[in-house]
């Protein structure tokens, strides 16, 4: 009898898995009739297990009228079931009274009565263990039901209803994490009901940038035009008349942003203001603006063939000129030299006291990035040629490192700086060591496909996407590597949230993914437009999330679904008369 009963436990608890079988059960022509009419007939075989399986089947496919009884007939097999644990339990109960009898009729005979006593105290227990088993399976069949209608309800327009059932879903699971199928069932309803307009445009938004800790988003419009989001309210940063350059011109020192333009002038924006101020910097555009340590000095550069060194308030403070145009200029971990990139190929260490520079020797013929190692007692360089170049900070040459078969386009240093890590055009990539000794090597992708690369906030994952529409989720320290797969279209964007705990993605086919670092997806997002990759980012605080929606015209923020949970258990009182509603208009059980 217990292994009749666990084997009936193990099939119930399948049902979870189910869902994933949908696309194979939709191909089937009738799938509807002829799947339901399995389940009949497993139900008249006593098969009870089975005809759930085959009515949760039929749930999924795609001829599916929209008034069925296939809750009623869930009802009804999993009614049977109780039933059958009854008649068992009673059997054992009756089972209970016959020993306790015979018990009492062998008092003389002490082995027996010994005997008697066992067999009473195993039957109360096996008792007690069919009870436990038959309450954990209907809880479970239950658990399942809820989250089946939680989703049926979002897709038909009643997200408010969807969400209290998904939350209610949850809260019958014993244990904790609950499954990747509540989550995803609550993650979607967490949006259909709490996501809202953050700004809406007639141009179209090209990037997001969290700004700081907390909610506030600086965001990119018709790839010049910056909006500032914050508390609800979107407004133009004022940058006059001037085509700002963003993609290597914003340099950030607390809630200062220095921003460049094709002009020439520079923008000292105040993020708590809102006040942008000009710079007279250069006298043709300036391609690149950094920020010091200490935030107490920017750089620019510009294709006048000068870098420029200014105070934190915007004071020109010494030029650099060069004899081409000067690409990008960046300041050393100590704050007493910098190292500008020219158009010639020729990198350049400057002494910001004096003025004098030393050219660095063997460089490539020409870098798209460089770097000062984490200590700074290193220059590095990614060479045209996939090698990674090296000096120590008086010039001298250093051994260079064959990471690549092709230029490296990317440098950079990790968030808790653990590591750097290097992209070339191959799709190759590097991972080094702080001071740019080579850690591992890696190759996701041999397709030419430009390679997506982020490490999380506290350089434990690696996440990286590839041209076969994948992405690879790796862990250093387990050396595990997951493959979070389902994206059918070219992936344009991976950022993490601040924690290291989620991951969100999103395709060239509008469609956007929210992700945990064990691979279960949360929350799949169709943004409406398939011929326009949605921007996405998570809020400085990691409280919620900001896509983008209607061709990248509006802007949506939704909470985090993981803190939406938390929330409502903690507010469980104040919401129990809308629980309760809940409650009796679809019959929710096991949920005092």
């Amino acid at each position: 009898m217990h292994q009749m009963i666990k084997k009936t436990w193990i099939l119930v608890a399948c049902c979870f898995f189910l869902g994933a079988l949908n696309n194979l059960s939709a191909q089937a022509k009738k799938c509807f009739e002829e799947v339901r009419q399995d389940g009949l007939l497993e139900f008249k075989k006593r098969n009870y297990n089975r005809a759930i399986d085959s009515y949760i089947a039929a749930l999924n496919c795609p001829d599916k009228p929209l008034e069925n009884d296939l809750y009623d007939l869930i009802k009804q097999a999993q009614k049977a079931i109780d039933t059958d644990l009854l008649v068992k339990s009673e059997a054992a109960k009756k089972a209970v009274a016959e020993a306790a009898e015979a018990g009492e009729e062998v008092k003389k005979a002490q082995d027996l009565a010994d005997k008697a006593k066992n067999a009473e105290a195993l039957a109360k227990a096996e008792a007690k263990k069919s009870e436990e088993i038959a309450q954990a399976q209907s809880k479970q069949a239950e658990m399942l039901r809820l989250a089946i209608l939680a989703d049926n309800l979002r897709t038909n327009n009643k997200p408010g209803d969807a969400l209290f059932l998904a939350y209610l879903s949850t809260k019958l699971n014993d244990k904790w994490p609950i499954s990747p199928a509540q989550m995803r069932a609550f993650s979607q309803a967490v949006w259909d009901t709490l996501n809202h307009p953050l700004a809406q445009s007639a141009q179209s938004f090209n990037a997001i940038y969290p700004l700081g800790n907390g909610q506030d988003y600086l965001a990119v419009q018709d790839q010049q035009q910056l909006v500032f989001l914050s508390k609800g309210k979107s407004s133009p940063v004022q940058t006059g008349k001037d085509t700002l350059i963003l993609a290597n011109a914003i340099a950030r020192s607390g809630d200062n942003y220095l921003l460049g333009s094709t002009s020439g002038r520079a923008w000292l924006w105040n993020a708590s203001t809102n006040v942008a101020s000009p710079i007279e910097a250069h006298t043709a555009s300036v391609l690149s603006t950094s920020a010091s340590a200490d935030g107490q000095s920017w750089l620019t550069t510009s294709r006048d063939k000068q870098a420029k060194l200014w105070s934190n308030d915007g004071q020109l403070q010494r030029s650099f000129p060069d004899k081409v145009n000067t690409y990008n200029a960046l300041f050393s971990p100590d704050g007493q030299s910098i190292l500008t990139r020219s158009a010639d190929g020729s990198l350049k260490l400057w002494n910001l006291g004096s003025g004098i520079f030393i050219q660095l020797p063997n460089a490539p013929a020409y870098s798209y990035a460089v770097l000062f190692s984490e200590k700074g007692n290193r220059i590095l360089a990614g060479g045209h040629d996939g090698k990674l170049y090296r000096w120590d900070l008086k010039g001298n040459s250093l051994p260079t490192l064959a990471l690549h078969n092709s230029s490296i386009r990317q440098l950079q240093v990790s968030q808790q700086k653990r590591f750097i890590y290097s992209v070339a055009a191959d799709s190759s990539m590097a991972l080094l060591t702080p001071e740019g000794d080579l850690f591992r090597k890696a190759n996701y992708s041999e397709t030419g496909h430009e390679l997506l690369a982020v490490l999380d906030p506290n350089d434990q994952f690696l996440a990286t996407a590839d041209a076969d529409h994948n992405i690879y989720l790796e862990h250093f320290e387990r050396g595990e590597v997951l493959l979070l797969s389902g994206h059918q279209s070219e992936i344009t964007s991976l950022a993490f949230s601040p924690d290291g705990q989620s991951l969100l993605s999103t395709s060239a086919d509008g469609v956007l993914r929210l992700w945990d670092i064990y691979g279960n997806l949360w929350m799949e997002l169709n943004t409406g437009d398939k011929d326009t990759p949605p921007i996405a980012a998570f809020s400085g605080d990691g409280k919620n999330i900001l896509v983008s929606s209607e061709g990248n015209k509006t802007l949506l923020e939704c909470p985090m679904p993981k803190l939406v949970l938390n929330e409502m258990n903690q507010k469980e009182k104040a919401l129990a008369g809308r629980i309760e509603e809940v409650k009796r208009k679809y019959g929710v059980k096991f949920i005092e």
